[in-house]
C-alpha cells in the first residue's frame, strides 16, 4: 500500500468520521486511514469563546506537518504520513487514549493559577501531567491511580507515554530555541496504532501554536493562542512568524486570509489579520526582531544531531552559537 501517492477525493464526497472544536477527520482513501481537515476555528474554555479566523487551519496544518514530519524522522512514532493539501493531513487510523498530556517548562496558565507561582518562573525540571478528556467536566487534571483504575491506560502505556512526551519536549525546546522561541509548555495526545496482532503508542492529533505556549525570548511576546484567550489580538500574525522562523513560509509569503508584513528596519510589523466577527480586536503589534538570522532562503541546521529547517539562513552550512538569549545560528567558515 503506497500511502505516499493515496487517491484525493473531494472533502463534500468523503464520510465524515468525527469532528471537534478544530479539526475534522474523513474516512482516509485507504483502509487504516484518515484525512485530517484544520478548521479555522478558535476556541477557549472549553468552546465557551468562540471565533471564526482566515487561514488559521492552514497554518496550524502546516506547523503540525512540520513537526510531525521531524518527529517521524528522529524516530518517535506518529500518526502522520503526509500532508495533502493546504487544509488536509493523511493520517494512521488510532485508537485516541482519552488523556491530554501537557508538559510543562515554565510556570504558566493554571499551573501558576493553581499554586500561586508567578508566571514565567523557570520549573525546577520538566513536569508531565494528566488530563481526562471530557468536554462536560472540563478535562479535569487526574493522576496515574485515575488513569489505571479507570482503564483509561496501562501501567506500561503510562510509561510508553511520558517516554514519548519527555522525547517530544526535547526536541521542541531544541526546535523553538533555535529560532529565538521559548517552549513555555504544550499538549499533546496519544493513540494506540494497532499493526496486526501488534500495537504500539504514538503521537496524535496535532502540536501547533493551538497546543503549545510559545514566548518570544527577547521580547517575551506571545506567539500562541494565549493571544486569543486573553484578548491579545493579532493571532494569525503569531502563527505566521512562527512559521516563518522555521522555515515553513518565505520572508514574504503569506497564508489566504493572513496579513500581509510590512519590513521596518530591524522589526517586522503587520497587518490586522481577517477576522469573521466585526469585534474581533486588531493586533497591537507584535514587534518580533530577526534574531541575527538575515532574510534568506531557508536551509538545514543541526541541533542536537537533528536536521532541522531553520528561516533565514543561506545555503552554506551553519552551526549554533550560545549567547546569553539563547543559541543563534552562524556560518561555518569556509576553507
Amino acid at each position: 500500500m503506497d500511502f505516499l501517492k493515496p487517491r484525493y477525493t473531494p472533502m463534500n464526497r468523503r464520510r465524515r468520521i468525527y469532528e471537534g472544536k478544530a479539526k475534522v477527520l474523513f474516512e482516509g482513501p485507504e483502509p487504516g486511514t484518515l484525512v485530517q481537515h484544520f478548521k479555522d476555528d478558535a476556541t477557549a474554555f472549553n468552546a465557551k469563546k468562540h471565533e471564526v479566523i482566515d487561514g488559521k487551519g492552514v497554518l496550524n496544518n502546516r506547523i503540525s506537518e512540520f513537526v510531525f514530519q521531524h518527529l517521524n524522522d528522529i524516530g518517535v512514532p506518529t500518526h502522520f504520513i503526509r500532508r495533502l493539501n493546504m487544509r488536509e493531513q493523511l493520517i494512521r487510523e488510532v485508537e485516541i487514549i482519552p488523556l491530554e498530556v501537557v508538559v510543562r517548562n515554565v510556570a504558566a496558565g493554571s499551573l501558576a493559577t493553581r499554586l500561586g507561582l508567578e508566571e514565567g518562573t523557570q520549573l525546577p525540571r520538566s513536569i508531565i501531567e494528566f488530563y481526562y478528556k471530557n468536554d462536560a467536566l472540563n478535562d479535569p487534571m487526574v493522576s496515574e491511580e485515575h488513569v489505571t483504575a479507570f482503564g483509561w491506560a496501562t501501567p506500561q502505556e503510562i510509561d510508553d507515554i511520558m517516554a514519548l512526551a519527555i522525547r517530544v519536549n526535547d526536541f521542541l525546546s531544541g526546535l523553538f530555541l533555535g529560532v529565538g522561541i521559548r517552549l513555555v509548555d504544550f499538549k499533546m495526545e496519544t493513540g494506540r496504532l494497532w499493526e496486526g496482532e501488534m500495537m504500539r503508542i504514538v503521537v496524535a492529533d496535532e502540536i501547533s501554536p493551538d497546543s503549545c505556549r510559545l514566548w518570544d525570548i527577547k521580547s517575551q511576546d506571545k506567539l500562541d493562542k494565549d493571544r486569543f484567550r486573553r484578548d491579545l489580538g493579532g493571532l494569525i500574525e503569531a502563527y505566521t512568524e512562527v512559521a516563518r522562523r522555521l522555515g515553513i513560509l518565505g520572508e514574504n509569503e503569506k497564508v489566504q486570509g493572513g496579513p500581509a508584513p510590512r519590513s521596518v528596519g530591524r522589526h517586522t510589523s503587520f497587518a490586522p489579520a481577517t477576522c469573521t466577527r466585526q469585534n474581533a480586536r486588531p493586533a497591537p503589534g507584535i514587534s518580533t526582531s530577526d534574531h541575527g538570522i538575515s532574510p534568506k532562503p531557508s536551509s538545514d541546521l543541526r541541533i542536537d544531531g537533528v536536521r532541522r529547517r531553520v528561516a533565514g539562513l543561506g545555503r552554506r552550512p551553519v552551526r549554533l552559537r550560545r549567547t546569553r538569549n539563547g543559541f543563534r545560528p552562524r556560518r561555518a567558515r569556509s576553507g
